[in-house]
């Protein structure tokens, strides 16, 4: 019977560390600030926000020839809301920040 106290302590033990180690006790604290200026190239892209990969795709093969795309960060800029707009009218834009 002690085993499977000791067991079971060291198995909650062993959650309660992961959960704070995945910051699940921790506060969120949202900041605004400015940053930048930044130079973005992005594709312009109307349609269902699903088949946004595909321009990233586009575009990270249009940079490929003189940036090394591996170190840039994505970016994408989602305009509508898809619970309000038809899905062929959703507009956004996906690229990178070089």
């Amino acid at each position: 019977m002690k085993k499977v106290i000791i067991v079971f302590a060291v198995l909650v033990a062993a959650v309660l560390c992961f959960m704070g180690y995945s910051g699940i006790f921790s506060s969120v604290v949202i900041t605004e600030k400015e940053i930048g200026p930044f130079t973005m190239v992005v594709k312009k892209h109307t349609g269902s926000y699903y088949k946004t990969g595909a321009v990233f795709d586009e575009v990270e093969k249009a940079l490929k020839k003189s940036v090394d795309t591996k170190k840039l960060k994505g970016v994408g800029l989602y305009y509508d809301d898809p619970a309000k707009v038809k899905e062929e009218q959703l507009r956004s834009e996906c690229g990178f920040i070089i």
